[in-house]
């Protein structure tokens, strides 16, 4: 069983039962979300953080409201991904706080940049399959 990319009715719901405002605003978002994708990424590799975590943040809230619950959920574990990676070491482990070495460290920062990036897969096959549901082709050059 296909699972349920987009809860029509939940969208409809939240968008106070106008269908044209939803066909508006989920077309709109439908339209942005590659480039906002793309934008979260840049942003990521760059170390700019803070822009990083907005742009999720934002999308996150969206497709929540356009009833693309699997996309807010999974913006959501992006969100949270970065926000651990961009903890200091020292606070993410036991390890680290006992003062281990730098080389614990850097591990601990590359298991979290690994799970970022895992994640960020995820995210991606989640936003082709919520595109779809849109009817926005989602075929890459």
């Amino acid at each position: 069983m296909e699972p349920i990319w987009v809860d029509d009715r939940l969208a409809l719901e939240r968008m106070g039962g106008m269908p044209d405002l939803l066909a508006r605003i989920s077309r709109a978002y439908a339209q942005a979300l590659p480039g906002e994708l793309a934008l979260w990424q840049r942003c990521w590799e760059a170390g700019d953080a803070t822009q990083a975590l907005r742009v999720l943040h934002t999308l996150k809230g969206t497709a929540a409201s356009l009833g693309a619950l699997p996309l807010a959920h999974a913006l959501r574990m992006q969100e949270e991904a970065c926000k651990e990676a961009m903890q200091p070491a020292a606070e993410a482990g036991g390890e680290a706080r006992q003062g281990a070495s730098g080389q614990a460290q850097s591990g601990v920062l590359a298991q979290k940049q690994e799970r970022v990036l895992a994640l960020a897969q995820h995210l991606d096959e989640v936003a082709q399959h919520t595109l779809r549901h849109w009817g926005v082709s989602t075929e890459r050059a």
